[in-house]
């Protein structure tokens, strides 16, 4: 089989799986797609464990987004689980909805506020002036005031970054919410959901899919390795590979793709999931 290729993508994970399949769906290429990890699928790769677990490798990964087509395109290579996360944080020795929303103030300090103008009100009164937003400490305490950035804020983005608010550019905390209304939802998306199989699987379906709008006289044969095999780090593998999940009938063969192929670089992968 010939090693020559019409395209070369950097990096299995969002980015670099859905430019390979647009390319070998679209425009018929043969496309060589390389990453320095063994496996596909980025961040959000994910695995089943020893006792049939499905584990996300690199944190927790919840898909969502406002846009439709994003939606109609994924939605082509998987079935979708609804979920919308939620958050409570211990504060006070009391369980509180995390992002700050007008349920937690109320609850916190024993109030009544009805609209989302009188958590507005409430918010200005908390806030403190700071001339200069330079930092995430900055930007919270001119939001909601030192006392709410003590309780929530500091503790959270130190557990979570390693780092002291006052460390980080102001942009980090000001991409969490603060909400005058009672939405508890961490995310606001209208599409909220996780793939049913996983997003492994789902990334394994993007990489397998060029048949779909490529004629067959369009179609240029590749096999890609098994990024599961203890030879993935060696050679490129150009027979089926098989998958064992616990829980799962083994000996499942899946071919890889018509059109894309991976193999294993020193490069890294230009994409993360959200």
């Amino acid at each position: 089989m010939s090693d020559r290729y019409d395209t070369l993508v950097v990096g299995a994970g969002y980015a670099g799986s859905v430019m390979a399949e647009r390319l070998a769906s679209e425009a018929g290429h043969r496309v060589l797609v390389i990453d320095r990890r063994d496996h596909i699928a980025g961040n959000a790769h994910d695995y089943y464990d020893e006792h049939g677990v499905l584990c996300h490798k690199y944190g927790p990964h919840i898909f969502h987004t406002n846009s439709e087509k994003v939606v109609e395109y994924l939605s082509r290579f998987t079935e979708w689980r609804p979920y919308e996360h939620r958050v409570l944080a211990r504060v006070d020795g009391r369980l509180v909805p995390m992002p700050i929303n007008r349920t937690t103030v109320n609850e916190l300090y024993g109030l009544g506020l009805e609209t989302e103008e009188d958590m507005e009100r409430f918010l200005e009164s908390r806030a403190e002036a700071v001339e200069y937003i330079r930092t995430s400490e900055d930007v919270v305490v001119a939001k909601v005031g030192r006392e709410l950035y003590e309780k929530f804020f500091r503790g959270y983005t130190r557990k979570q970054w390693q780092r002291d608010p006052s460390e980080l550019h102001s942009s980090v905390c000001a991409r969490i919410p603060i909400r005058t209304n009672v939405d508890d939802r961490y995310f606001t998306d209208s599409f909220q959901k996780i793939p049913v199989d996983g997003y492994t699987a789902m990334f394994e379906r993007i990489l397998e899919s060029p048949s779909s709008g490529t004629s067959p006289d369009r179609s240029r044969t590749a096999t890609r390795r098994s990024p599961w095999s203890s030879r993935a780090r060696r050679a490129t593998r150009t027979t089926p590979f098989r998958t064992t999940r616990p829980g799962r009938s083994t000996g499942a063969t899946r071919r890889w793709p018509r059109s894309c192929r991976t193999s294993r670089s020193s490069a890294g992968s230009p994409a993360t999931s959200t």
